[in-house]
């Protein structure tokens, strides 16, 4: 009998309390479609797969295909039934995680306890991110490297599963798992605990697996191979140009804290493995070094609450990783920093309120085997949306039967009216069009044959940006093709042009400094100015760039600048025959057109501004 126990308590008892973990931290779902950006982009990711748009084509994002799984929105019923499971099956492999390394020190019920606190604090409460995969992935190597955490033969071939996968969800996300497991084997190389030709056969097989994954999982999404090599080139270009499009801040307070907590973390790893060779203890450090690096690069380049609170937690998770002493300070260090974050977790987000997590899984099971429940949810969402969209029925009447894009990011109007024909430019949010290649590619589609008809806009922009200047080449395709067919409170409807409006350019000048007036065109003319700036070199790449802002007048607001698109062609001056600002809301309309206002920049840049004739 005890030994039956016994059994049960090494084997089973901790698979039990992470499943117990992962459906009481188990989030309330949205299955519904939402108004607004946040929650639009999964739905497009949803439709684009579900079409078989090619990804790095016809749609670019920071999500690949299998970005459908981010969201459980029952835009494709599918794909957000399939979101919602993985999202319960990576809570649950976080939770085992932890627990069965705290049971090492802790008793299996208080190991889920302080379990239940850093799985709530790692897992996003509404989207599956594929960040959690990346903090799996970097504890289970930190164990292995401890020694009693083994990586088992052909462990190789799951760790190219993952980064298959991964690339195809997260592209950014898939090359960092895939990193640090190279890093973690050249550390396995150091301590000569591998041969140098087991190491070679060990990532050959690792990266064929990942290779192969790619493979078969795009073609059963659909995807054609010819756009593959898209894909890569597109995603690597949205992965490097992410950190500056998303910089708002300094917070110098934010980066003290993660020196703090990798030099804590660095610490722990250093007692832990202090007894090793010179080689291995060097080798082991710089692997913790190397995994804390990519930890602080993901959380600081958002720089705001949640990204902070997640980067702490996976800072405990690697320590979780690194403890197996109950005499030591690892030990109490640990205890310590999982039982705060259980209260300060329990607190903010009330995770210990069980019953509304029982009522979330009870939601998705009924969701799952009822198709009259999924049809139901979408049915509802399709008549409760329009009233808050309050897409005016003249312009709908207009796009019938006809293609549109919707600009700059509400896709979700879309589904809400599914007698639209969406044709969506590549980069289908313009936010995201962050660089020139990225710019260039939704401005070819604005002026290529297969242009959309109609263009539905909600002016507007994110993180004090200016709405003119976002993927400013394309902005500047749009005025010149498209022409304002209807306006009401919230929305614009464009209507493509017979023929183009822009004619020729002529050179206005150039300045340079911080401070430059804009010169006057013709009443007929458009003005606009492209930018030169230097960027932060080895800093902005090793770290993150610095944010940019500009005024657009000598009392206006600092606003955000894109330097990834400086030198585009950022519309200053419209001519005079328009009345309308097609890109701003129209309460913005003079203070985004003052011809006359210096523009004033946070760093020192050389301005080029011409003007292009305009016939309206």
């Amino acid at each position: 009998m005890n030994r039956l126990v016994g059994f049960v308590r090494a084997r089973w008892l901790p698979l039990i309390l992470s499943v117990a973990v992962a459906l009481w931290t188990f989030p309330v779902l949205v299955f519904d479609v939402g108004d607004g950006l946040d929650p639009s982009w999964p739905v497009a990711l949803q439709m684009a797969t579900n079409r078989r748009m090619a990804f790095g084509r016809a749609i670019v994002f920071t999500f690949g295909p299998l970005g459908a799984l981010t969201s459980s929105a029952m835009a494709v019923p599918k794909f957000g039934l399939a979101a919602a499971w993985v999202h319960i099956l990576l809570l649950a492999a976080t939770s085992w995680f932890i627990v069965t390394r705290l049971s090492k020190v802790f008793h299996p019920l208080i190991a889920a306890v302080l379990a239940l606190g850093l799985t709530w604090a790692i897992a996003p409460p509404h989207q599956t991110d594929p960040l959690v995969i990346l903090y799996l992935v970097i504890a289970i190597l930190a164990a292995a490297l401890g020694g009693d955490g083994p990586i088992r033969p052909w462990s190789e071939v799951a760790v190219g599963v993952v980064v298959g996968c991964t690339l195809l969800w997260k592209f950014d996300v898939g090359l960092e798992i895939g990193a640090v497991a190279l890093v973690f084997l050249a550390v396995e190389t150091l301590s000569k605990r591998f041969a140098l030709r087991s190491t070679v056969a060990w990532a050959v097989r690792g990266l064929a697996s990942a290779f192969f994954t790619v493979i078969v999982v795009w073609a059963i999404l659909g995807q054609p191979m010819a756009a593959l090599l898209d894909y890569v080139r597109t995603s690597w270009t949205v992965a490097t140009g992410y950190g500056a499009m998303t910089t708002t801040s300094s917070m110098i307070w934010f980066a003290a804290a993660g020196v703090v907590a990798a030099a804590g973390t660095a610490m722990l790893s250093f007692e832990r493995w202090a007894d090793n060779s010179k080689p291995r203890l060097v080798g082991n450090v710089f692997f913790v070094a190397f995994a804390m690096y990519l930890l602080a690069r993901q959380s600081w380049t958002r720089s705001d609450g949640g990204h902070f609170g997640r980067f702490a937690a996976v800072v405990v998770l690697l320590s979780v990783a690194l403890v197996i002493r109950r005499t030591t300070a690892q030990f109490v260090l640990t205890a310590g920093v999982a039982a705060v974050m259980v209260v300060g977790a329990g607190g903010t987000f009330g995770f210990l309120q069980p019953g509304r997590s029982a009522q979330a899984v009870q939601r998705l099971w009924t969701m799952t085997v009822s198709s009259k429940a999924r049809a139901d949810r979408v049915a509802w969402g399709r008549h409760a949306l329009p009233t808050v969209m309050q897409v005016p029925p003249t312009m709908l009447a207009r796009m019938a039967g006809h293609t549109v894009h919707i600009d700059p990011w509400n896709t979700s109007v879309v589904w809400a009216y599914p007698q639209l024909r969406w044709d969506p430019l590549p980069v289908f949010q313009s936010y995201v069009a962050y660089t020139s290649a990225l710019d260039h590619k939704n401005a070819r589609k604005l002026t290529g044959p297969g242009a959309p008809q109609f263009i539905l806009s909600e002016p507007g922009a994110i993180d004090h940006r200016v709405p003119r200047f976002e993927s400013p080449e394309a902005v500047l395709a749009e005025l010149c093709n498209y022409r304002l067919a209807e306006a009401s409170t919230r929305w614009h409807l464009l209507e493509r042009r017979p023929r183009p409006a822009c004619g020729s350019s002529r050179k206005l000048g150039g300045a340079k400094g911080k401070t430059m007036i804009v010169p006057a065109g013709r009443p007929d003319e458009l003005v606009i100015a492209r930018v030169h700036m230097n960027g932060d070199g080895l800093r902005g790449l090793l770290l993150r760039p610095r944010p940019v802002h500009l005024q657009l007048s000598p009392n206006g607001p600092q606003q955000r600048f894109i330097v990834g698109t400086a030198a585009g062609p950022h519309v200053l001056v419209l001519p005079a025959c328009l009345t309308t600002d097609i890109r701003s809301p129209r309460r913005w309309a003079n203070f985004d057109t003052n011809p006359y206002g210096p523009l004033v920049f946070s760093r020192t840049a050389r301005v080029e501004f011409e003007a292009i004739t305009y016939t309206c």
